[in-house]
């Protein structure tokens, strides 16, 4: 199925809400104000989120819970609390997103292998990218530009584990750019 062309406003909880989908697009939609997130994917397969224009969302601008072999690609998500979350999401794509004025992260990655980041231009931004528990995850060729506020405690790269079971291992970071950030690489706890 499709979902393409909307303008969603002043929403409540989700702009865009999928649950147990498979082979779906979400394309060329307009959310502001949209609710807590923008696109909630949640126990999907192969979604392909593209094109969309996500803005002021409270908590997350799009977020894959527990979704497999899906691509977020060729979105512009602006002045959201967080950009983009994949939590126990294994096996996607993440690239060619425009993530600028996000309040705290850009990137999370929680629980989450085996997930391409590429080629994301993300700016003004608090934090760049977050991982915590997630393995064998590739992040290439992403430009990640901070506030250059240092009044804020900012991480361009954090790799973090919250529990000692939840150990991050196994992660490959190359040609990625960082600047404007009080802390360009941070790493805590990792195996």
């Amino acid at each position: 199925g499709q979902i393409y062309s909307n303008e969603i406003n002043d929403g409540v909880s989700y702009g865009i809400y999928l649950y147990l989908m498979e082979e779906s697009h979400v394309h060329s939609n307009v959310l502001d104000e949209a609710g807590e997130s923008g696109i909630y994917v949640t126990t999907s397969d192969k979604i392909f989120v593209y094109g969309n224009s996500i803005s002021n969302s409270l908590l997350v601008g799009i977020s894959l819970m527990s979704t497999t072999y899906s691509e977020v690609t060729v979105n512009q998500l602006f002045d959201n609390y967080n950009g983009v979350y994949f939590i126990f999401s294994d096996d996607n794509k993440l690239s060619s997103n425009n993530i600028s004025g996000t309040s705290n992260l850009s990137i999370s990655l929680a629980s989450s292998d085996l997930n391409l980041v590429s080629n994301n231009e993300i700016n003004n931004t608090i934090n760049g990218i977050f991982l915590s528990g997630s393995n064998e995850n590739e992040v290439y060729y992403n430009n990640f530009l901070g506030t250059n506020d240092d009044s804020v405690y900012s991480y361009g790269l954090m790799v973090f584990d919250l529990f000692s079971y939840a150990l991050v291992n196994s992660n490959t970071f190359e040609s990625n750019y960082f600047s404007g950030f009080e802390n360009a690489l941070y790493y805590d706890n990792v195996g």
